[in-house]
Parts: C-alpha cells; sequence; structure tokens
C-alpha cells in the first residue's frame, strides 16, 4: 500500500481501490483508471478551481459524507459510461448529505446516476448555477433544498429521470432566479417545488415533463407564492406540454398540483404567465390549479397576458380550477377541456359571464364542437389508451387557441400535452 498526497485532497490507493476526501486547492481529473472510488471523508472544491470527473467513475461513499463546492464540479458521464456516486452500505439502506453549493459555484452533471442523498443539492448562498443533463437522480430526500438568502441562481434540468421525496425546496427570499425544468420524468411522495418567498425577476419554464405522484401525495406539487414584503414583478411564468398523472395518488389536505400565490403593488407590475397545453389527470380528492392574489386582485388581472390558462386537459378532479377573489380571471381561461370534475371552476370565478359547462352548448368552437364563449369544451378527450395521447376521435383536435404556434401538420393546435 502507498499513499499519495495531492495538495490537500488525499487519494489512498489499494488493491486498485481509490480512498478520496479532504480538500482541493488546484484543478483536479478522476478518471475510471482510479475506480472503485471511496469517499471515506468530506470532500472540498476550493474556490476557481474545478473537479472534473470522467465517464466511467464509480464513487462509492462510506458514511454520512458531503461534498462541498466553492469553485466548479464538473461530472461529465456518457450515455454508455455514466458516471455512479452511491452509498457503500446499498441505495435504499441510508443517506449520505450529498452536494453543498456555496457562492458562486457551478454544478454540471451529464450522465450521471447519483442516489440515497440527504440533498442532492445543498445550499444557503448566492449565485450559484446547477445544470443536470440525461441523469438518473433517485432514491433520495430533496433534490435541491435551499435556505437563507438565495438570490441570482440559475437552475437548469434536462432529459432526466427524477424519483425523490422532495424535489425543490426554497424556504427564503429570493429574486433574480431562473428555473427550467424541461423533458424529465419525475416522480416524487411529497411534492416536486415549493417556492414560499417569491421576490421579483424570476423566470419558471417547465415543459415537456412527465408528473407523478407517488405515496403519500398531499402537498401542493409546484407552489410558487410571493414574500409579500415587497414587489412580484418581472415574473416569467411557462408551464405547458407537461403530463401530470395524478389519477392514483393518496391525497391529503386540500392538495393542488399548481398552487400560486401573488401580492402585486401599483405601477411595478408585470406578469407574463402561461399555462397551456398541459392534461392534468387527477382524481377526486385533488384541485388542479389554484390561484390566489392577497393585495390588488384588479392589479394583477389588468397586467397578465390576455390568454393565462388555455389548451389544457383537466379530467376527473375534485375542483380544476380555483380562485377566492380573482373574478376577472375566468376571462384568461379559454379553449379547454374540462371532463368528468366534481367542479370546473369554483370561487370567484363563478357565474363570470358565459362561461361554464352550464354555456357549454350555447357557442361553437374552432373545429365546430358545441363549447362555451370562451371555447372552453366539456365532452370525454378520448384519449388513445393509457399514455393520455389524443384519439383521432378526440374532440380536442384542431379545438386548441388559434393564436399560437400551429402543430406539426399545419393544423390548428390541439388542446393537450400531446
Amino acid at each position: 500500500m502507498y499513499r499519495i498526497f495531492l495538495f490537500l485532497i488525499t487519494i489512498t490507493i489499494s488493491y486498485s481501490q481509490t480512498y478520496i476526501g479532504g480538500d482541493i486547492y488546484e484543478d483536479t481529473t478522476l478518471t475510471s483508471s482510479g475506480n472503485p472510488y471511496y469517499l471515506n471523508d468530506d470532500l472540498y472544491i476550493g474556490s476557481d478551481v474545478t473537479l472534473t470527473i470522467d465517464q466511467g467513475v464509480e464513487i462509492y461513499i462510506l458514511g454520512n459524507n458531503l461534498i462541498t463546492v466553492e469553485g466548479n464540479l464538473m461530472i461529465n458521464g456518457a450515455e454508455e459510461s455514466q458516471i455512479l456516486f452511491e452509498p457503500i452500505s446499498g441505495p435504499s439502506v441510508s443517506y449520505w448529505h450529498g452536494i453543498e453549493m456555496l457562492s458562486g459555484s457551478v454544478v454540471s452533471m451529464n450522465y450521471v446516476s447519483l442516489n440515497s442523498a440527504q440533498h442532492i443539492i445543498y445550499t444557503q448562498i448566492n449565485d450559484i448555477n446547477l445544470q443536470i443533463n440525461n441523469s438518473n437522480l433517485s432514491s433520495s430526500n430533496y433534490l435541491m433544498l435551499g435556505e437563507g438568502s438565495n438570490h441570482y441562481f440559475n437552475i437548469e434540468i434536462y432529459n432526466s429521470l427524477i424519483d425523490v421525496n422532495y424535489g425543490i425546496h426554497v424556504d427564503s427570499q429570493y429574486g433574480g432566479c431562473s428555473f427550467i425544468i424541461e423533458n424529465n420524468d419525475i416522480y416524487t411522495s411529497r411534492y416536486f417545488m415549493e417556492l414560499d418567498h417569491a421576490a421579483a425577476s424570476n423566470t419558471f419554464e417547465i415543459t415537456n415533463n412527465y408528473f407523478e405522484y407517488e405515496n403519500e401525495g398531499g402537498h401542493s406539487h409546484i407552489k410558487i407564492w410571493d414574500n409579500c414584503n415587497g414587489p412580484w414583478y418581472d415574473v416569467s411564468l411557462n408551464i405547458s406540454y407537461n403530463l401530470f398523472n395524478f389519477a392514483f395518488s393518496e391525497a391529503e389536505t386540500d392538495p393542488r398540483i399548481i398552487d400560486l400565490r401573488t401580492c402585486s403593488y401599483e405601477n411595478e407590475n408585470s406578469y407574463d404567465y402561461y399555462i397551456h397545453n398541459n392534461t392534468f389527470i387527477g382524481n377526486s380528492d385533488y384541485m388542479a390549479i389554484a390561484m390566489h392574489e392577497r393585495d390588488y386582485p384588479e392589479i394583477f388581472i389588468d397586467n397578465i397576458n390576455n390568454n393565462f390558462i388555455y389548451n389544457n386537459i383537466f379530467t376527473g378532479f375534485q375542483t380544476a380550477i380555483y380562485s377566492p377573489n380573482l373574478d376577472d380571471l375566468a376571462y384568461h381561461i379559454m379553449y379547454n377541456n374540462f371532463f368528468n370534475n366534481s367542479s370546473n371552476i369554483s370561487g370567484a370565478i363563478q357565474d363570470q359571464g358565459q362561461f361554464g359547462e352550464e354555456f357549454g352548448d350555447m357557442f361553437v368552437n374552432l373545429n365546430g364542437y358545441p363549447s362555451d364563449a370562451n371555447m372552453n369544451i366539456y365532452s370525454d378527450p378520448i384519449f388513445d389508451g393509457d399514455s393520455y395521447h389524443l384519439s383521432s376521435e378526440s374532440p380536442c383536435i384542431d379545438a386548441g387557441y388559434p393564436g399560437i404556434e400551429t402543430d406539426l401538420d399545419g393544423t390548428i393546435n390541439d388542446i393537450g400535452y400531446a
């Protein structure tokens, strides 16, 4: 056995085993030639330093260790040669701490299999950049936990499988942040996104994902609440082309799939909000969308885009859309399909204009199907099997809002996610 000291990182090699831990103060690369690696101590990556982990590296965690990043952590796997992070006791026995990101840090994961972390990402500092691509993140407690004062961070997750108890939770005031969640399969037993204290200038892009609750369910799945301690403005929200499949979830008290709360202030408002082309599959315990404006509902309504909620399918819910005080929100709910819900709309948006199922056969939409004044339809969407794609007989085909891009075949946009 012999021991190599690389700056302040300690690497011990014995019988083709490499033990890692300690502090890194100079650029370092781990390659598969050192497999298997054993993390037997906390690991710290210094400021302006990059630790690169090459494809095919296998890292086994001995104990409840933590990787702290103040510089850059680049985990560069490949489709046929992924990078593994796993506790030595097995993926279902105990959690390890995960990765902590400090101010100015960058973490990039590509083709990574990481499991059994208490927090895959933890931070309580400003100015971080996280990008996850083509990865399998499973059997962990949190995908990301942000505490303290968090501002100006960028979170991007693409083409990954996420199977965790809790998704992204930021329990502090935050502003100037970007969340891009695209083309993922996401399974959680509690919620995917819980952001309690939003401030100004945040961007949310949640597109082309599959969401499913497992086990308990209960909390709002995507919860974005203003902190109400300052203006909520310059907010961009796009939730589109997702399938939310909660048909078999066990619900707790008053669960919602999308739960939005704002606190508007005069002359400081810009809301670029879109919830469109999603398919919401629920059960009799669930509410699909809840929307609440605490202080100035008329200001919020005056500043959102004209077509806020459109081209969605809502089926199987206790309540599809609820708002306690945004009565004029009804005029921004257009070209949707409501079917087999105990209540399609509830709260202040009821009884607004010729909107709702009682008016569902008084008008005709663009494909000639009976609708209300807002071009919403109230018939079986007729899915083609369990994929929730539309069958050729579906009334949702060519029934969407004509003001957006056409389908690939050049026809009017369909209602639903696919």
